[in-house]
């Protein structure tokens, strides 16, 4: 899958694991631990999705520590089952639980991959959730934006793709996040809609409804920019009195306004980065180089 699919899908499905199991399969995860998607074999193997799950069992109605695993497909995969027994095996050698795997489908093609691998002396199956045969309503009545954004590839039913742009992106727009999470929000949509080939529609659309979200009015973008003003007139005026000289005073004070307005751009890039944004959206807000901003993700 490409990464800019698998890095929103991950991110926005992480958030709303829980509501999409109980809402979709009846299962209720009661606590969620993250895992190492990376299991070292010969050939190296990295999973979309792995988590250490309390998961309640429905016929004892008690808890039961178990494994999920999760696989995002956007087409068909014709050795799938056989991908998905080796990665149950790996698991299975690692953690010594028992596995739940699903494969999230997100394609435009009419589902193809086998489910089951059945020999006399092996019997394996997995499950797959085609967003498809889901109903964009249900996410769009969603308490949060992420469980919204997943409306843009189910079925839009009678809503029509247009519908179910608009009322996304009216959630998105009308949401108490501040400007740099609507942002984010935002070029998700865009990304995902790629998926059902709508980004040029979300993009008419957003326009169309003036959803611009302006970082400089952001009340955190304020901060920074009224603390990077007052430490550059402080250097400012530090630099002038050494100098002793007027002209050494306002060249010392510009200078101290330039560094200011410098580390107000790398604080919003910080926070940015913290948000998960990408980096060539957090190049045309703050006006850093890319370079600057992949040092800042490493530091």
């Amino acid at each position: 899958m490409p990464s800019s699919y698998d890095s929103s899908l991950k991110q926005i499905f992480v958030t709303v694991l829980p509501t999409f199991f109980r809402k979709n399969l009846s299962l209720q995860l009661l606590q969620i631990q993250e895992q190492n998607l990376e299991l070292q074999t010969t050939l190296k193997r990295t999973l979309d999705y792995v988590a250490k799950v309390q998961l309640l069992e429905p016929t004892t109605n008690q808890p039961q520590e178990i494994l999920l695993h999760i696989e995002f497909q956007t087409r068909n995969h014709k050795h799938m089952h056989k991908r998905m027994l080796e990665y149950y095996a790996l698991l299975y050698r690692k953690y010594d639980l028992p596995v739940l795997q699903y494969v999230l489908y997100l394609g435009k093609e009419p589902l193809r991959m086998t489910t089951t691998i059945r020999h006399a002396h092996l019997q394996f199956e997995y499950q797959i959730i085609d967003l498809l045969t889901l109903q964009a309503q249900q996410f769009l009545l969603g308490e949060s934006v992420e469980e919204n954004l997943l409306a843009i590839l189910a079925d839009y039913g009678e809503l029509g793709a247009e519908a179910v742009v608009e009322q996304i992106l009216h959630k998105i727009a009308t949401c108490k996040a501040d400007a740099v999470e609507k942002e984010r929000y935002l070029v998700n949509l865009e990304i995902l809609s790629q998926l059902r080939n709508l980004q040029q529609l979300v993009i008419a659309k957003a326009k169309t409804m003036a959803l611009e979200f302006d970082i400089k009015k952001d009340l955190r973008y304020l901060q920074g920019r009224e603390e990077g003003k007052q430490e550059g007139w402080k250097e400012g005026k530090q630099e002038g009195w050494k100098e002793g000289k007027q002209e050494g005073w306002k060249e010392g004070r510009q200078i101290g306004k330039q560094e200011g307005a410098q580390e107000e751009k790398l604080n919003i890039a910080r926070q940015a980065l913290a948000e998960g944004l990408p980096t060539e959206l957090i190049a045309r807000i703050t006006g850093l180089s890319k370079i600057e901003i992949e040092q800042l993700r490493s530091s």
